[in-house]
Order: C-alpha cells, then structure tokens, then sequence
C-alpha cells in the first residue's frame, strides 16, 4: 500500500479537516494556530552507520520546519517523542539532546514538552511542531492559476546525491559513479573527511566547509561534495521571503515544501489546485558540483533534481510577476498550466514530456 493511498483514506473519512497541506490550521484568537508533525525512522530516514542521532534529529526539526514555512507561517515550538532502543546509553540520550538544542537554537524555537518510548526494532523520532500566522495569511497548496510563475527557495538534487555520496564515503555502499567523479581515492584523506562529516550540523555552510578543504589542500570539487552530504544529513530548511515578494506587488498563490521531490510535490500542489504544470530544465537550480562533471550526464542530474526529496526548499507560485522577475536566493523555474493536474519538462531543445510523480513515496 502506498502513503498516498493512507492519506486519501483519511481525507475521505474526515472531509472536515481539510486534509491536504503541509500543516493544519486552527482558529485562534491572535490570527490562526499552525500545527504540523513529521518524524524520521531509523533505516530509513537516517543510518547509524554513518549519521549521529544529533543529525537525524536536526533532520526532523528541519522537515517540520519546512511545513511551517510552507504555509507562510512562524515556527514557534516543537514536542519530541523519542523512540529509544534496548540498551540505550547516556552518550547517546547526550547526542539526542545535543542535536535538539542545535536545531532549537538554529531556528529560534522552543523545546516545549515530549514523550519517550521504547522501540523494540530500530530508534525514531517523532516532532509535533505549532506555528503562527496572521488570520487569513496562510498560504495552501490549493490557488494556483493558469499563468502563475513557479518558483523555488533552493537548489534540488543535493540531498538524494549527498546520501551517494556519503554511502561510499563511508564504504556502505562502493563503487557508485556519482562518488567517484567527487570523492578523493587516498584513504588517509577519506578517514580525515568521515570524521568532519560525523561532526556537521545545521550551522555548517559553504564557508566553513571550503575553509575546512582549504586548509587541508583538499581538491574544491570535493568541497562541493561535502555540500552535498551536509545536504543530506543536516538539511536546513529554506523559506520564501514573503514580506519581499509581496512589496513588490506580487501575490503568493500556493506553496508546497520539497520533502519527496520536485516532481512528486508539485504535482501534489497542482492536484489540489485543479491545475498542470511546465517547467524548464534550463532552469531547474541545481548544485553547480555536479553542473561541473563532466563525466557526469545531464540526464542524470535531472533525473536527480526531479527525484531528490528532504531538500527543505519550498515550490511557491505567484501571480503579477513578470517574466523578468528576479529576487535574490529565489529561482524561477517554470509557469502553471491549465493540463489537468499534469506536470511536464521542457528540455533545452523545446521538447515536452510529462514527467509523472518521480520522487519518494513510503510504501507500507
């Protein structure tokens, strides 16, 4: 069974609540409660053998964030129920709670409440997060219009690359041509990059990763790719600059968090707003490491943009903005259609072809 098949199960049964968004909306008497809940799970979101517990529950704090953030709302606290394992130990309660304070302090959030329990298979971690936003300022993923401009916070493909990459850095899986065309061969090199891999965290930037590789002689292709794993393992998340956009005249119609891909979550963005879609290759934001192998084919990094999820970014559309809109760390990529809840690529020779729902889906 699939996720989409779960949730359009529980839409049926409770037409109510308006299932459909990245998060729920609740009346209150300041303007409207935003409520969201997202967790990850261990061999699935994350993988002990080359990520910390204080990384996986940055990731969480991300993904919920990002759902704040793709209703135009304020994060404003988190409740955490960790599933713990037999045979816990207090480094690893340490870790946990490392990694909450980086992503409370990175974000300006607060810790407010939790829950633990045992899990008799592998450890999860499970954050309920509120937000606030102005009565009638959500933003839904229902509202875009034929002629609306697609747009994206962020670049695409980094996370879905960055677990290549960390994968056979750390000789989980070997061999992979992705990682072979970034990653050094010199083991004593390698060892040197495991170790600042297992120390990153949300405040890991460009910056302090290019400075890392600078000091050491390390290649910046390389740095590049570290990039990318940080992509993966500590993905920030990236809002849209509402207040910007909307001095500028510009109204924001829908918006929808990179969680499971491009394709698969703008085509669920286009579902609930009865519309199509085209984007353009040309456009699509991708990481500029991986623009810059040539061994590596183009097919390949789009296939990789399409189908990258936990990227954290958000997909908005606006109405207003001309086709030379331009606004800094925001990329348009393409203009919403009347094509029936489809969406499709335009290559760099003008071909269209409907790209489906590639991206991730929970299969249960």
């Amino acid at each position: 069974m699939k996720e989409s098949t779960v949730i359009e199960t529980l839409k049926r049964g409770f037409p109510e609540a308006q299932i459909g968004d990245d998060a729920a909306l609740l009346a209150s008497g300041r303007g409207e409660i935003v409520l969201a809940a997202d967790a990850v799970v261990e061999g699935v979101h994350y993988d002990l053998s080359f990520s910390t517990l204080s990384q996986a529950v940055q990731k969480v704090i991300s993904s919920n964030v990002s759902d704040i953030f793709a209703m135009g709302a304020k994060a404003r606290a988190i409740l955490v129920t960790a599933g713990l394992t037999k045979g816990c130990k207090q480094e690893e309660l340490d870790e946990i709670v490392k990694g909450l304070k980086l992503g409370c302090d990175y974000y300006g959030i607060e810790l407010a409440g939790g829950d633990t329990v045992y899990s008799p298979g592998g450890g999860f971690f499970n954050i309920a997060i509120t937000g606030e936003v102005p009565a009638g300022k959500a933003v839904r993923r229902k509202g875009a219009a034929p002629g609306d401009l697609i747009v994206m916070t962020g670049e695409c493909g980094g996370s879905l690359s960055g677990m290549r990459l960390v994968k056979d850095l750390f000789e989980i899986h070997k061999g992979d041509d992705l990682a072979g065309a970034i990653l050094p061969s010199d083991r004593k090199i390698r060892k040197i990059l495991r170790d600042f891999v297992s120390e990153m965290d949300l405040s890991a930037g460009p910056e302090e990763i290019k400075r890392f590789c600078g000091n050491r002689g390390i290649p910046s292709v390389v740095s590049g790719g570290l990039g990318l794993i940080r992509q993966y393992l500590v993905p920030p998340a990236r809002p849209l600059d509402i207040p910007g956009i909307e001095a500028k005249g510009i109204e924001i119609t829908s918006m929808i968090d990179v969680s499971d891909g491009v394709g698969k979550d703008l085509a669920a963005l286009c579902s609930e707003s009865g519309v199509g879609a085209l984007i353009d290759e040309e456009y699509m934001p991708v990481p500029r490491v991986l623009l810059n192998l040539p061994e590596i084919s183009r097919n390949l990094i789009i296939s990789l943009a399409l189908s990258s999820g936990e990227e954290y970014c958000q997909i908005a559309t606006l109405r207003g903005a001309g086709g030379s809109f331009k606004a800094e760390g925001i990329f348009p990529v393409g203009k919403i259609t009347d094509g029936d809840r489809k969406v499709f690529l335009r290559d760099r020779k003008g071909r269209e072809r409907e790209i489906g729902q590639s991206g991730y889906e929970h299969i249960f």
